[in-house]
């Protein structure tokens, strides 16, 4: 999956962003369409049953969109397609952090990627509470390099969160 840098935190990846997986989560991630929503929402949380987290987490949270994206592009993919995942996992929402806007992540390097997230995600005091020893599953659409995973694990750690886990649609090769 990740061969220059492995994931810091455990990881599931439900498959290989190329061909048909690539074809559905671009279809479901601009679309909007709630049918591969459900579709991949079902097949990640099969993922994550088959391999024993359904019982390992104790609530979940989206990667979140800066206010500008949320607002031009609506609700991310991984938060629809997590929301239907936690269901049938039987996982509560937590509060995800706050995200600053920072440049666009597409075309950069890994390293340039890195650089381009630090300190991009937070946690107000109000809400770090909600997430201070929990064990929690970050869900996300596609691990390219990794950086908005760690980064999300960093500001959930630095909030005091027990342990975190990722949960990933697609993973690029």
């Amino acid at each position: 999956m990740c061969q220059h840098r492995p994931p810091p935190l455990p990881t599931c990846v439900t498959g290989w962003y190329r061909d048909t997986l690539a074809d559905l989560v671009v279809s479901a991630k601009w679309g909007h369409d709630p049918v591969l929503t459900e579709l991949l929402g079902g097949w990640v949380a099969a993922a994550a049953q088959h391999e024993g987290w359904a019982g390992r987490f104790d609530g979940w949270l989206a990667i979140p969109r800066d206010r500008w994206r949320l607002l031009r592009h609506g609700v991310p993919l991984s938060q629809r397609v997590g929301a239907v995942a936690a269901t049938a996992l039987q996982l509560p929402a937590l509060p995800p952090p706050r995200r600053r806007w920072r440049p666009p992540q597409g075309g950069l390097s890994g390293a340039l990627r890195r650089h381009n997230l630090d300190g991009a995600l937070h946690y107000p005091k109000r809400h770090a509470a909600k997430v201070r020893s929990r064990r929690v599953l970050i869900i996300d659409d596609v691990w390219t390099t990794g950086s908005t995973i760690r980064e999300c694990a960093r500001a959930l750690h630095a909030a005091g969160a027990a342990a975190t886990g990722a949960l990933v649609i697609a993973a690029r090769s």
